[in-house]
């Protein structure tokens, strides 16, 4: 977790092998509800998870 000190909250941090070492900064917002690879990362995500 990383700690966002405007809203005093936790904000969730994962890693995933399908962001591109070589592209940006590799970093990325994930929006499950807006994109389907971001969906499907979720859905990794939970799975890992729980």
């Amino acid at each position: 977790m990383l700690w966002h000190p405007n809203r005093k909250a936790e904000i969730p941090l994962d890693f995933d092998e399908s962001v591109d070492a070589e592209f940006g900064t590799r970093a990325i917002k994930i929006t499950p509800a807006h994109d389907r690879y971001d969906f499907e990362h979720a859905k990794r995500a939970s799975a890992a998870a729980g």
